[in-house]
């Protein structure tokens, strides 16, 4: 054989590993992406940071509620108990109390809005973590898919490396060189068949001569236009 004969056997076999290496690639993103998932782990912590902020206000604001219930009941206890006997005191320690009534209404209704807020913070998470699990469960069911896919791609590239490696020691090492740049530069195909006379991959039609040198045992024969090897088949 000669060395053309073995450079297109050499390329239909890089073709293949190729494209399953391509499909190697495509499936490892397709594992590696995580953005949706990132995403909703990314609304799922801006809901808990939400909900802890409004926490703690509820608590400010329930503190306040205490401290105030307190002087109330401190302060109306002082009326009954005939601690205070001026009038003056008396009119002022109601006043007080009216004015502690008055800010106590105002954080009980503050604090049933917070607890309205944190109650639909909660809905919120509680359906962002729902979602996220079930995502979580779809990609493990996915990657169990796939790991068949890899695994099957993965004996089928170790087989076509073993069958290619004969094939590289048969082909001298100028003609591996020029061949390994034709396929960097050619669109991975370095060797083009001759159909009908004419170069299969750019079309340039070659005179009867070309044609008989390429199925003869010449080994460096390249297409004029394209500069690839020529193979006859």
């Amino acid at each position: 054989m000669n060395q053309r004969t073995f450079l297109y056997q050499l390329q239909i076999i890089d073709h293949d590993l190729d494209k399953n290496g391509k499909r190697l690639l495509e499936i490892q993103d397709q594992l590696a992406f995580n953005k949706d998932l990132n995403q909703i782990e990314h609304e799922i912590s801006s809901l808990e940071s939400e909900k802890k902020s409004q926490n703690q206000k509820l608590k400010k604001i329930s503190d306040e509620a205490n401290t105030i219930q307190d002087k109330i009941t401190k302060s109306e206890q002082s009326l009954y108990d005939g601690s205070i006997k001026n009038p003056k005191q008396l009119q002022d320690v109601n006043f007080e109390i009216d004015s502690l009534k008055k800010r106590m209404a105002v954080l009980d209704e503050q604090q049933l809005e917070f607890l309205f807020l944190i109650d639909s913070l909660d809905d919120q998470l509680k359906l962002k973590e729902e979602s996220l699990s079930t995502l979580i469960g779809r990609k493990n069911d996915q990657k169990k898919i796939y790991q068949i896919e890899i695994d099957e791609l993965e004996k089928t590239i170790k087989k076509l490396n073993i069958d290619k490696n004969p094939i590289m020691n048969q082909i001298e090492d100028s003609y591996l060189e020029t061949y390994e740049k034709l396929r960097k530069t050619k669109n991975k195909i370095a060797v083009s068949l001759i159909i009908d006379n004419a170069c299969s991959i750019c079309g340039n039609g070659l005179p009867p001569m070309e044609v008989q040198k390429a199925k003869s045992s010449i080994d460096e024969l390249f297409c004029p236009v394209c500069k690839r090897f020529l193979y006859s088949g």
